[in-house]
C-alpha cells in the first residue's frame, strides 16, 4: 500500500470552515447598515482574504460582497413593506447601505 493516496472524508475541516463563515455571517446581519469590507469579514472568520472568499462562496454560492448587498436590499425591502417607506427612505440616504440608486 505504499505510495497509495487515500482520500478521507474531511467533515471536521468543513464544519470548522462553516463555523468560521458563520461568524462573518453573524457580523453581516448585525451590521448590514454599516460599511463592511472583505478584509473585516475575513478577520472575523479568522481567515486570510483569499481563503475566506473561497470558503464563503462555497457555502453561500455568492461572493461575500454580493451577500452583503443582498442582505442590505432585503432589509430595505422589509422596511418598505413593514413601515410603508419609499425606496429612498428605506435606503437611509446612505450609499453604503443600498448602492443601487
Amino acid at each position: 500500500m505504499r505510495g497509495r493516496v487515500v482520500e478521507r472524508d474531511d467533515g471536521e475541516h468543513c464544519s470548522r470552515g462553516l463555523g468560521r463563515i458563520g461568524r462573518s455571517l453573524r457580523l453581516i446581519h448585525a451590521r448590514y447598515a454599516q460599511q463592511l469590507g472583505v478584509t473585516e469579514l475575513a478577520d472575523a472568520a479568522g481567515m486570510s482574504v483569499p481563503s475566506f472568499h473561497t470558503h464563503f462562496k462555497a457555502i453561500t454560492q455568492v461572493s461575500p460582497m454580493q451577500y452583503v448587498k443582498s442582505t442590505r436590499l432585503h432589509q430595505a425591502r422589509l422596511l418598505m413593506v413593514r413601515q410603508d417607506l419609499t425606496a429612498e427612505a428605506a435606503s437611509f440616504d446612505d450609499a453604503t447601505f443600498v448602492s443601487s440608486h
